[in-house]
């Protein structure tokens, strides 16, 4: 499994999962509530179309998700 990074504005980390083959396969993002990751598939959608939406490093997805959660 392959993951690349986004970020949803200046606000949701986003962490989209890649299967063998390349396609999309999933989307998670941290929850406030439970301070994990979720799985929310409807980002999958923004992160294709949205204008406010950059790719972002590995770190930078680390880092953004320790802001959100805290």
């Amino acid at each position: 499994m392959e993951y690349r990074y986004y970020l949803l504005g200046e606000r949701v980390p986003i962490r989209v999962a890649f299967n063998e083959q390349g396609l999309k396969c999933g989307a998670e993002a941290p929850n406030r509530t439970t301070g994990q990751l979720e799985m929310r598939h409807e980002l999958m959608s923004r992160v294709e179309q949205s204008p406010e939406v950059r790719e972002i490093s590995k770190a930078e997805f680390t880092r953004r998700c320790a802001l959100t959660l805290n």
